[in-house]
């Protein structure tokens, strides 16, 4: 995923790079066009340049003017003032001047201007394969559309749903914040359906993205689909070379993505792969330091029946495990409409 974002941020620069020396360009020569005086001080004053670069090739003294280049600019500044003509006329106008449409920055941090992040963040909400994250913000989270009833028997928590939902998103806000440190735990909710777990991982994914980092989010059965056309593709004798190289990104970025958010766990179709395809990419991201986001609707129960014991043990030592529980909130949104 970063190294084709990369490479098609690379070629937005290129092209505004283009576009801006063509057009100082063009500009250059419809004013030296038009004014045939001002062409011949353009190549007397190139002229002084090269002489001025000659000898501080042959000599070693560096120079940054002369008599005769000082006397040159100045008729140059002259000849544009009388005849109304912009200064800069061919000056190469960026469409940033901080990095002269490079996107590099070495004073920052990462060597990137901020105008690389104002070209990231659209290709990694493409790429993310979230639909409508926009929607998902931290800004939106409503605790009121949760209940704030108790009931310990029926949740098995001290706390009422509204109270859970509080302390998941406030989890999830440090998720946010200590994202980049290695020993980061990866997050997993479970719960059943419309309880809030895709809610939560959107406003991470989101929250992330505008950071300049990359999210991946996929269900589980498009997850195992994928995995399973990489493994047949590569296994073949002969395979397609685009096909094979589709197949190829799609699993590097399940592994690569600085985040990967797999949702509805348990939805997939039971084969004997599944389980050691899973391990592998939870292995593999644990190794590299690469986050992950699990969500399932199953309960425990389920998830032992589901999944051997090594990988439930696997997800409960490496994950933070959060529970989400009470009404679905779809339903309640829907209600609220109706009224």
């Amino acid at each position: 995923m970063k190294k084709q974002i990369d490479k098609k941020i690379a070629a937005v620069y290129r092209e505004r790079l283009l576009r801006a020396e063509d057009a100082a360009a063009e500009s250059a020569r419809k004013y030296t066009e038009e004014y045939p005086g001002l062409m011949e001080i353009e190549n007397r004053l190139t002229a002084e340049n090269a002489r001025l670069a000659i000898r501080i090739i042959s000599d070693g003294i560096p120079r940054i003017s002369s008599e005769e280049r000082e006397r040159l600019l100045k008729e140059r500044r002259e000849f544009l003032l009388r005849n109304g003509i912009p200064e800069d006329y061919d000056t190469i106008r960026y469409n940033c001047e901080r990095c002269k449409d490079t996107g590099n920055d070495p004073s920052d941090d990462k060597g990137r201007c901020s105008c690389y992040l104002e070209l990231l963040i659209p290709f990694l909400k493409r790429c993310s394969n979230f639909a409508g994250l926009s929607g998902y913000s931290f800004s939106k989270f409503d605790p009121m559309l949760f209940s704030s009833k108790k009931d310990e028997e029926t949740y098995r928590s001290k706390n009422s749903p509204r109270e859970q939902m509080i302390a998941i998103k406030e989890a999830a806000e440090r998720f946010v914040s200590s994202f980049e440190q290695p020993d980061q735990p990866g997050l997993f909710f479970i719960g059943s359906p419309g309880t809030g777990k895709t809610f939560i991982a959107g406003c991470i994914a989101n929250a992330l993205i505008s950071r300049g980092i990359s999210v991946l989010y996929v269900s589980a059965p498009e997850m195992f689909e994928m995995i399973n056309e990489y493994r047949v593709v590569s296994a073949s004798f002969s395979p397609d070379k685009e096909r094979l190289e589709k197949a190829s990104d799609a699993y590097n970025d399940i592994l690569e993505s600085d985040l990967l958010i797999i949702d509805d766990l348990g939805t997939e179709t039971s084969n004997a792969n599944r389980q050691p395809e899973l391990l592998t990419v939870i292995n593999h991201r644990t190794g590299q330091s690469g986050k992950m986001i699990i969500t399932t609707n199953l309960g425990m129960t389920d998830l032992m029946n589901y999944y051997d014991e090594r990988l439930i043990s696997r997800i409960y030592g490496g994950f933070s495990v959060y529970k989400f529980f009470g009404e679905d909130i779809r339903m309640i949104q829907r209600k609220i409409k109706a009224y």
